[in-house]
């Protein structure tokens, strides 16, 4: 057990040498993020509830959504200086954009 995160530790902290080429990941995909064990990019809870507190808030508004504004996949951080609370057209537009 103590092998495997080990393993784990060292996969996530050395990026993959791999190209996008020889993977099944897109060309945007980041080798260098920390992942969680589903593979996705791992998340600081605390970042966004600090993000929200100096907004004034307690909770994302219903329609809304906290965006990074450098995606994590491109190297933004999980930080609150890298978060924007989007809503509405505003966020219909991003999603657009980005899921091109």
């Amino acid at each position: 057990m103590r092998v495997a995160a080990l393993v784990v530790r060292l996969l996530i902290a050395v990026p993959c040498q791999l190209s996008a080429e020889s993977t099944h990941h897109p060309s945007t995909y980041c080798y260098s993020c920390e992942r969680d064990s589903h593979g996705r990019i791992k998340r600081d809870s605390s970042a966004r509830r600090t993000f929200l507190k100096s907004k004034g808030l307690t909770h994302t508004p219903k329609g809304c959504q906290v965006d990074h504004i450098v995606p994590l996949a491109k190297g933004g951080k999980d930080t609150p200086n890298n978060m924007q609370l989007l809503c509405g057209g505003a966020l219909k537009a991003k999603e657009a954009t980005e899921l091109k």
